[in-house]
């Protein structure tokens, strides 16, 4: 029983470090988004201003928008790789060792407390993952609708576009998988 015990809050505690190693790639990434998001939005204003005349030199502005959206890209697309796999890998570990705590689960009071907890962060997670797939895909419309106005720019562009798709559909698979071991903490627990 102690054994079964110890178990469980060793595959806990090791599901909790690999979400701990998942913000660290979530923040990065995010970083990354944030900021192509602000540049996209502040291209859009000026283009705008331009069109309406109210902005008469905002063609340098542009440009100089145009080339840190350009650096953004590129500092995106050098790193998604790498991100996708350790945020894969984190997951993969996170949701692994959840599952193999409810094999030791033996319905003692504080070990349903820490499924709880568990399932309240896999839930958590299911939402930021959630409101960070639409993050990205808001930035690839805006990026999308933005005139490439630079070579550089329409190549990065296209490399950013392949890149975000295989992020989404990452992203979506650890959300699923989030979401179908917070349902089986759940069921084994009995938590509503």
């Amino acid at each position: 029983m102690d054994n079964k015990n110890e178990l469980f809050t060793e595959q806990i505690d090791l599901g909790t470090s690999a979400y701990k190693n998942l913000t660290t790639a979530y923040r990065e990434m995010q970083l990354l988004i944030s900021k192509l998001n602000s540049g996209t939005r502040k291209q859009m204003e000026i283009i705008s201003e331009i069109e309406e005349g109210f902005d008469k030199d905002g063609e340098d502005s542009i440009l100089i928008l145009t080339n840190e959206i350009s650096s953004l890209l590129h500092s995106f697309n050098d790193e998604i790789d790498n991100n996708i796999n350790l945020f894969k890998t984190c997951i993969n570990d996170s949701v692994n060792h959840y599952k193999k705590a409810i094999t030791y689960y033996s319905a003692e009071k504080s070990e349903l407390s820490e499924l709880v907890k568990v399932r309240k962060t896999l839930l958590y997670l299911v939402a930021l993952i959630e409101k960070f797939r639409n993050r990205v895909i808001g930035v690839s419309s805006s990026l999308n609708v933005l005139p490439a106005l630079t070579k550089e720019l329409k190549s990065v562009q296209k490399v950013f576009d392949k890149e975000a798709k295989k992020l989404l559909v990452v992203l979506k698979i650890g959300q699923e998988e989030c979401s179908n071991t917070a349902k089986l903490i759940e069921k084994t627990a009995g938590t509503a």
